[in-house]
């Protein structure tokens, strides 16, 4: 999954990873992290090096993680090897549409209208986009978008039975047949927040052939196997986006403005739908390119703020308003938005070394017990999240939509509590000399893997092993190098304890994150190894508000989301979502560390952008969907 809150790569589960990844680890390999930032031209700022970028127009940003050397760069967004930036993508291919995480509102890009009816979903194409050659975006071109994502197993391919379901119903239409009735704010986060006009007949068009002539299931996973391993690199104009490729040297990416860009239809369609009027921005950017300098490490993206050549984005280390106002030009500003979804320690139940004492909730509520999560957190966010030991499965943006006080008060709190952990560990059958001891007189040891390219993982590991040793669990932490950890690691089950996720924006994506393993080919099994025995997902816990009872109630995780995906009366979502949230809160699949929000690094005294007290100032992605709908410009000298 692409890195989420400083670094706001997404995934999305909502915003990521595709979730073609369930059937194409399992042909190739797969997973990456990145991370952004952006400069221009004020002051120092917009100057380059071997990039050839001029001084003054540029909006010049950073790849960090696994897309920070040239060789790493593509644009094919099926590739599972070498994953795309969301940054640059976006700067090349339009969203369907973008969404403002404070109003949760849909904000159109390239779809002009869409709606669900029953069981069918309707995306109308917006009419003046063009390939990068002058050839006209045409609703061909959105189909064979949407199709290509069913055929990949990707986001559509949880909506239809098959790609023959999506069809250009006339010239500016394409209608899906849903597979059933869907909860339609899952649906649209996982289509409009995840696809983009990225599947140009001239790069994928032999693909849809072999697809649509393929018989047997073994051909099409041959042609996936293909599309996974095709690197997408060059030759441009086959972008739709607001910027075209221009080149990649060993030291940035660099993009010119594409003048056919059609920001006024966009702008008018979002008055049209929204009531949102742009513009003040007008139509025509003042700004003519955008370069994104290749930085291996989230500190030297940092560096780059300091000493004012940044103008903004995201994967900064800022760890408080302090050091904000101490180190960083006066007039730059961190935007704080929340993103529904938080951060969480995820535990190997399926294939690690010491799995069969993850399975046992007594030892991973010990672990919340004994773990300093606020201290973790201040290493992964600084000052900008917010840990509850309250656990719910989601973070507070849902909580308190689904959630009346009363079931909140009666889930079950993990205070830092050693001697609650002790308990509970004796009761489990563990003994403790110098180091707490398994049932079968091994040592209970934990291992914490992180990658070394995001360097906030490890400082938080070492705060939770620290606390593990005092405790008088044995417990280290082994850092990976960052492609190896995102593309093997992770999907090979090479992992003790790592971070996981939790929650969202939306209920279905909230329960998916807050139950799967992630990233891996059966990325649900995860909740099957809760209770033996584990062919399903199903536990055991106390009734409903009563956390005291003797009495215990049964729990299907994996029937009750299916059930909320498809729900659509209000009633049913909260009765559902409770029952989740009460299975997690008793089960402790994963602990959550706290909420993650979307850190965005901005230079007020450069750019003219949409305010934080405004539903476009809270946009996902924020700094790259600007451009997509003409709300950032220069400032006049």
């Amino acid at each position: 999954m692409d890195e989420r809150g400083k670094d706001s790569s997404q995934k999305y589960s909502y915003r990521d990873p595709p979730v073609s990844r369930r059937e194409l680890l399992a042909l190739t390999s797969g997973g990456m992290a990145i991370a952004l930032a952006g400069c221009t031209g004020a002051a120092n700022r917009g100057e380059s090096g071997e990039s050839g970028a001029s001084t003054g127009e540029a909006f010049t940003g950073a790849l960090t993680g696994h897309q920070s050397t040239s060789t790493d760069i593509q644009f094919n967004p099926y590739n599972i090897t070498l994953e795309t930036s969301t940054r640059s993508q976006t700067a090349l291919f339009p969203y369907l549409a973008v969404q403002s995480l404070s109003t949760t509102e849909w904000i159109p890009v390239a779809a002009k209208d869409w709606s669900i009816d029953g069981t069918s979903l309707t995306v109308q194409l917006l009419d003046g986009f063009t390939w990068h050659n002058g050839d006209p975006v045409t609703i061909d071109d959105l189909e064979r978008t949407l199709k290509l994502s069913a055929h990949m197993n990707s986001y559509m391919s949880d909506y239809v039975e098959s790609a023959d379901d999506i069809t250009a119903s006339n010239d500016t239409t394409v209608t899906v047949n849903l597979s059933s009735m869907f909860n339609s704010s899952g649906l649209y986060s996982n289509v409009f927040g995840n696809i983009r006009i990225d599947v140009p007949e001239a790069v994928f068009g032999s693909y849809m052939e072999e697809f649509s002539d393929a018989t047997t299931e073994k051909e099409r996973d041959r042609i996936r196997k293909e599309v996974g391993e095709f690197n997408w690199r060059e030759p441009e104009p086959h972008a739709s986006g607001p910027f075209e490729l221009d080149s990649i040297t060993t030291q940035a990416l660099h993009c010119t403005q594409y003048d056919d860009y059609p920001i006024a239809e966009v702008q008018k369609n979002i008055k049209r739908k929204t009531g949102y009027d742009l513009s003040t921005y007008g139509t025509d950017p003042n700004y003519s390119e955008m370069e994104y300098q290749l930085s291996q490490t989230r500190n030297k993206v940092t560096q780059l703020a300091i000493s004012d050549t940044l103008d903004g984005g995201d994967g900064l280390d800022i760890d408080s308003k302090e050091e904000l106002q101490q180190k960083f030009p006066q007039y730059a500003e961190y935007r704080q938005i929340p993103t529904g979804y938080g951060t969480s320690i995820m535990f190997n139940m399926i294939d690690g070394a010491h799995a069969d004492a993850w399975r046992d909730q007594r030892v991973r509520k010990a672990f919340a017990h004994i773990i300093d999560l606020e201290g973790v957190a201040q290493q992964f966010y600084g000052d900008f999240t917010d840990t509850r030991r309250r656990f719910s499965g989601l973070t507070p943006v849902l909580e308190q939509k689904l959630f009346d006080e009363a079931f909140r008060n009666s889930l079950t709190t993990y205070d830092h509590n050693p001697e609650k952990a002790a308990a509970l560990l004796r009761d489990a059958g563990y003994t403790k000399d110098k180091w707490w001891i398994k049932p079968n007189g091994e040592p209970l040891k934990a291992t914490f893997q992180g990658p070394t390219s995001v360097e906030y993982y490890l400082r938080g590991w070492q705060v939770a092993a620290s606390n593990l040793r005092k405790f008088g669990i044995k417990s280290q932490v082994v850092s990976i190098e960052g492609t190896t950890f995102f593309s093997k690691t992770l999907g090979n089950l090479e992992w003790d304890l790592t971070r996981s996720y939790y929650g969202s924006i939306d209920e279905p994506s909230a329960y998916d994150l807050s139950w799967i393993r992630y990233d891996g080919p059966e990325e649900h099994e995860y909740s099957w190894f809760l209770e033996q025995p584990h062919d399903e997902a199903v536990v055991t816990v106390p009734p409903i508000g009563k956390p005291d009872s003797n009495k215990t109630i049964t729990i299907n995780i994996t029937d009750t989301y299916n059930e909320l995906t498809k729900t659509i009366d209000p009633d049913m979502l909260s009765t559902l979502s409770k029952r989740l949230s009460w299975a997690f809160n008793q089960t402790v699949p994963k602990i959550p560390i706290g909420q993650v929000n979307y850190s965005w690094y901005m230079t007020s005294d450069s750019w003219n952008y949409p305010a934080k007290d405004h539903s476009l100032g809270n946009l996902y992605p924020f700094t790259w969907s600007l451009p997509q709908i003409g709300a950032l410009q220069r400032k006049s000298a």
